[in-house]
């Protein structure tokens, strides 16, 4: 027997609160990703674990065309690689990633770094929309095979 015990510094990280967005919004001009959050996600229980990022809408319908065009990347970094998570539409995170396909081990720690931006070719149908989510991050034992 054991615990799980998953903890971030993502209290102490500013929430994304951004205004004013066009497509072409968060590319920087070589044409990488601009807009960061980078969260330090830390293993302090005695198990192995495994776990994944999800977002959970707040005020916001699932019909959002910024869930379609708010393009998210995601990467973690772990004894100073960085690895590819993901990068799509926000709207994929509804059901969650599944962040280091192996494992964070007791007492292991590393970086996850979420970007975002909107594509040069959105439409005019992300004028005047506002969208607000949770970002949360879950843990399971690495032997769960459902996730």
């Amino acid at each position: 027997m054991g615990t799980l015990q998953l903890n971030t510094n993502a209290q102490a990280v500013s929430a994304f609160t951004f205004s004013d967005l066009e497509p072409g919004w968060g590319y920087s001009e070589n044409g990488d990703w601009s807009k960061n959050k980078s969260i330090t996600v830390d293993n302090s229980g005695t198990l192995n674990l495994k776990y994944r990022i999800r977002i959970s809408l707040v005020d916001t319908e699932s019909s959002n065309p910024l869930l379609d065009n708010l393009m998210v990347k995601t990467t973690y970094t772990k004894n100073d690689v960085t690895t590819l998570v993901y990068e799509g539409p926000l709207r994929d995170y509804l059901t969650g990633k599944l962040v280091d396909p192996n494992f964070l081990p007791e007492n292991g720690e590393e970086t996850v770094t979420i970007s975002v931006r909107i594509p040069i070719t959105a439409g005019n149908d992300i004028q005047g929309q506002i969208i607000k989510f949770d970002v949360l991050f879950e843990a399971t034992q690495i032997s769960n095979n459902e996730w």
